[in-house]
């Protein structure tokens, strides 16, 4: 037996209103459908999560500009798809079929063959050789750059939404917390990876696309590196990024852990950090630039000399967007933090606001109201110390 709809993730009018706003857009540019490839979108604009979504199949929702959003995917996740979509019209393709030669049949039954598609160039999905068997294949057609638009419709987000993230910001805490309690001395990277691990299935993170990052002594330079077999000892700076996701939305929080009483030096690094990043988030508000919030953050930790040989200049981004990410992506740069960034902050964005020096690390989720800035992620902001 089909499941129904009721088991999707988002009311059936919050789907209405993501098409409706999209549809807009089409329309502004004269489009007659849009071919949506980016599984984050197609998620999206469907509910339709995979894994059969994912960038190694070839799926695609056409969405025209009147009608019901016909999604081409593979049968074996038809099933999956009539769970979760809103959206139920498909067609599928089996293993062996052209793909392309689907959705060329899907348009001509909807008498597009010869209108103005719009294609998301700078999805990761639409590889080069897809494109090029689309365009082939439909020689009639005009093809309009549909680029972005879904990554910045998706920038404010809604009370549903939020939900998500504020329940990943909750499990990534707690994972915090239990994993904070797990260092000492003797015990491995691995060791604690695996008590934060636990911590988010056990939680409700979902299983696939759900982070975590724990380094330590001189792997701490390395922000983004795997845990290890490295043990644990007195002295020792722990990194930890944790990333859960909660139906496929994001919740980020990185704190640092010093095993023993901390150095002066790295006491001072952690309360400049500290106070950087609080004077930059008062500064997030609507209307406010993006380039103006990380110059406070970015002035500040630089003029104060903290960071390493190894981390200087500072040239990267101070935060990013939050919200849907899915395998094998792990951010959401559509929006970021630059000193020269004239983009405006709007109430809805929310972002994953960070920075780190010498191996201390501290970032949050921040989510832009109507008036200011809302922490989602409550842990003090300070270098934990383990005996």
């Amino acid at each position: 037996m089909v499941a129904s709809f009721s088991e999707s993730v988002f009311t059936v009018s919050e789907f209405q209103r993501r098409l409706e706003n999209v549809r807009k857009t089409m329309a502004e540019r004269g489009i007659d459908a849009a071919l949506i490839h980016q599984p984050e979108h197609l998620y999206y604009l469907t509910g339709f999560p995979g894994p059969g979504a994912g960038y190694g199949i070839n799926q695609v929702c056409v969405i025209p500009i009147d009608g019901e959003p016909i999604t081409v995917i593979r049968r074996m996740e038809e099933q999956a798809f009539l769970r979760s979509s809103w959206a139920k019209e498909r067609a599928c393709w089996n293993d062996g079929e052209s793909t392309t030669e689907t959705l060329r049949r899907v348009l001509h039954e909807m008498n597009l063959e010869t209108k103005q598609l719009g294609l998301e160039y700078d999805s990761w999905a639409l590889t080069p050789a897809r494109l090029h068997k689309i365009k082939t294949s439909l020689p009639n057609a005009a093809f309009v750059d549909f680029s972005n638009v879904l990554r910045f419709h998706r920038q404010q987000k809604s009370a549903e939404e939020l939900h998500y993230i504020r329940r990943a910001c909750s499990i990534a805490v707690k994972a915090l917390r239990n994993g904070i309690a797990a260092i000492e001395p003797g015990k491995t990277e691995v060791d604690v990876q695996k008590t934060i691990t636990t911590t988010l299935l056990e939680e409700g993170a979902d299983p696939r696309g759900s982070l975590s990052i724990v380094t330590s002594g001189g792997n701490v330079r390395f922000v983004h590196a795997s845990a290890s077999a490295r043990v644990l000892g007195k002295g020792d700076l722990v990194h930890m990024e944790l990333a859960p996701a909660v139906q496929n939305y994001s919740g980020r929080i990185m704190r640092a852990t010093c095993i023993g009483k901390p150095t002066e030096e790295q006491t001072r690094i952690a309360y400049t950090l500290e106070e950087a990043q609080s004077e930059a988030f008062s500064a997030m508000k609507p209307g406010v630039m993006a380039g103006d919030v990380d110059r406070i953050l970015r002035d500040k930790i630089t003029q104060s000399g903290i960071r390493g040989d190894w981390e200087t200049p500072y040239d990267n981004i101070s935060g990013y967007t939050l919200g849907i990410i899915m395998a094998p992506w792990t951010s959401d740069f559509s929006r970021s933090f630059l000193p020269e960034d004239k983009w405006l902050l709007e109430e809805g964005m929310v972002f994953h606001m960070y920075s780190f020096a010498q191996g201390i690390s501290f970032s949050e989720t921040v989510l832009i109201t109507e008036s200011g800035h809302e922490l989602l992620t409550q842990f003090d902001r300070k270098l934990v110390e383990r005996s």
